[in-house]
């Protein structure tokens, strides 16, 4: 038999149930405010007039900036991004260092899509743009992660999950800037070349998992307070009402 004790302790539990999906419903609703406000910076930085790379004079924050950069691509250095795709189909981004005029560091330029059967090691022949070129595209700042961005080598090819400023400050022989360069347009290439790397699509400000999370975790509040209510709370009430009429007899 259930007891009034085990009903109201029930009735406990869904009420701390609730309680707790409320906050996290609460922490992505914060989220959720912090994401959409730094897409409103991205969407106004866009806006702006594009930076020559090559002048710049003194610190300052290039992300979501539209930028230009002339120099000569690293191809030996080029760092092979893992794990990409394309329209369901695998592949690799390839990010090779362009070696700024006049300057001593170079800018990191994200050169697009390369099928890959394993999303590692590309299939196809690539295109190493040589000579003095000029590189358009969206700058984007170089993230600090734990992980150092998990190089991986396999069969003597370093790929990485993702970029990490530390890590290949560390490794490459000249100074990089924070930021990297998204290119935004298709590359000249001559007839029968290569036609990879191929730029994908800039990844567009948008709400991410947030809103999705922030439904889900109310809605779960909601329905432990239905259920505590109409389950729990009614058949309390109602054995109370019953026990008071045995009484009267």
């Amino acid at each position: 038999m259930v007891t009034r004790s085990s009903r109201l302790a029930l009735l406990a539990l869904t009420v701390l149930a609730a309680g707790v999906c409320s906050a996290l419903g609460v922490w992505q609703a914060r989220r959720l405010a912090s994401r959409r406000a730094a897409n409103r910076i991205a969407v106004a930085g866009r806006e702006l007039p594009p930076v020559d790379l090559g002048n710049l004079t003194g610190p300052g924050s290039l992300d979501q900036r539209r930028a230009l950069a002339t120099g000569t691509f690293d191809h030996d250095h080029a760092i092979v991004l893992r794990a990409r795709s394309e329209r369901d189909v695998p592949g690799v981004h390839i990010v090779t260092p362009l070696r700024l005029d006049g300057r001593m560091e170079a800018v990191l330029v994200n050169r697009g899509f390369v099928p890959a059967n394993d999303a590692m090691r590309p299939d196809s022949a690539l295109v190493d743009r040589t000579g003095h070129l000029t590189v358009h595209g969206l700058a984007f700042r170089i993230p600090e992660s734990p992980d150092s961005g998990t190089p991986l080598i396999r069969e003597g090819l370093t790929t990485w999950r993702r970029l990490d400023l530390p890590t290949l400050r560390a490794r490459l022989p000249y100074p990089i800037l924070d930021i990297y360069l998204y290119e935004t347009g298709p590359e000249p290439r001559a007839k029968g070349a290569p036609l990879f790397p191929r730029p994908t699509p800039i990844p567009e400000p948008d709400d991410g998992p947030h809103l999705y999370y922030m439904v889900q975790w109310f809605g779960l509040a909601a329905a432990s307070l239905a259920f505590g209510v109409l389950f729990v709370w009614r058949g309390t009430g109602r054995r109370i009402e019953e026990q008071g009429v045995r009484s009267k007899e």
